[in-house]
């Protein structure tokens, strides 16, 4: 009989979190069955396109029907208990703080009913629960008294011991190769330059914007821009009326859409293990990106097209600078040989299946 497999995300959206959950529910795998179970309503202009993967792959998906994230994370027991009778997954995998906690929640109500449960929850980010430490300390004392805890990788793994005493077995995320069709929007005879990404201080808006503006003059450089978020009025009001500037809301399928895409710009302050980054190397487009815990582990070591500490100077100076076609190739081959060597799509679900089938 096949392991039956609960994944809890936060919402069917774009993200990277999401990403990995689906890739590992849409593997086809005979030895299990897989759900997957939404705490908020996701409804943005990719949730139909995963639905659409997510059913044609056969995975039983689970919405919900509250968006408003305290009520949601609020009333999640008693809805998961429902489903808990209904089904009786055999494992449950959580991504990301608000599953994290929508479980935990469920959990000191209802967790003694089903005693051999096992869990798995994926740590996706070098910082985590930001605003919520004291919950957080409670939330990760469960993870580590059920063994649950899995790094993406290694940076995610070393900040987890550095905050929380505790080390997590790494499982690193693996991405498809995707045929590419051209990116939307591009604009013949510039340099496109593309960002896409929750607009929050994480994925460094700030220095977005900086850059952006100091390059306002060139109208060979044209910056794409994908992304909403708290901040996402913000890059209206300063970029918005720029000329050099293409302000989009969401992509569906942007990871097979790279085709012409010059340069991808991923400013970050901290991440986790950065599928984008992966994804957009595969697709033959060079990363332009911060030196930061998470995302530098993407790229081969000493990549040319990184900057410290995010200075503007730097990200600047790489955008302008000549590139022949062949330095550009050379690049682009040297990150997909590392990317290929390093996270395998088909790794990644083997280990985790691994887990579920408690094959160590």
């Amino acid at each position: 009989m096949a392991v039956k497999v609960f994944h809890i995300i936060s919402h069917l959206a774009m993200g990277g979190a999401e990403r990995v959950a689906i890739n590992i529910a849409t593997s086809g795998s005979a030895e299990a069955e897989y759900h997957v179970v939404e705490v908020l309503r996701g409804r943005d202009a990719v949730t139909d396109t995963l639905l659409a993967e997510l059913h044609e792959a056969g995975v039983q998906v689970h919405r919900s029907c509250i968006a408003h994230s305290k009520l949601g994370i609020l009333l999640f027991p008693l809805r998961f208990l429902g489903l808990m009778l209904r089904h009786r997954a055999d494992v449950i995998h959580t991504h990301t703080e608000v599953p994290d906690l929508s479980l935990y929640l469920w959990y000191r109500l209802f967790g003694w009913i089903f005693p051999r449960t096992r869990y798995v929850r994926t740590i996706h980010n070098t910082e985590l629960w930001t605003g919520w430490k004291r919950i957080g300390k409670r939330v990760e004392a469960f993870f580590q008294r059920k063994h649950a805890n899995v790094a993406i990788g290694r940076g995610t793994a070393e900040s987890y011991r550095r905050d929380y005493g505790a080390s997590a077995p790494v499982i690193p995320n693996g991405v498809q190769e995707l045929p590419q069709t051209p990116f939307p929007g591009l604009v013949e005879g510039a340099r496109n330059i593309l960002f896409a990404g929750r607009m929050e201080p994480q994925k460094g808006i700030a220095t977005l914007i900086r850059t952006v503006k100091q390059l306002a003059e060139r109208k060979d450089i044209v910056f794409h821009i994908i992304g909403t978020g708290s901040l996402r009025e913000e890059a209206e009001r300063e970029l918005g009326g720029l000329p050099t500037v293409r302000l989009y809301d969401r992509m569906p399928s942007l990871a097979s859409r790279l085709g012409g895409v010059d340069y991808v710009f991923m400013p970050s302050e901290f991440e986790g293990l950065v599928l984008f980054s992966l994804e957009s190397t595969l697709a033959g487009v060079p990363v332009l990106a911060n030196r930061c815990p998470g995302l530098e582990e993407t790229l081969p070591p000493d990549w040319p097209l990184m900057a410290e500490e995010n200075d503007t100077d730097t990200y600047v100076r790489l955008l302008t600078a000549p590139r022949s076609a062949e330095e550009r190739a050379a690049l682009v081959a040297r990150a997909q040989a590392y990317v290929r060597e390093h996270y395998s799509f088909a790794a990644m679900r083997a280990g985790y299946e691994r887990l579920y089938l408690n094959r160590g």
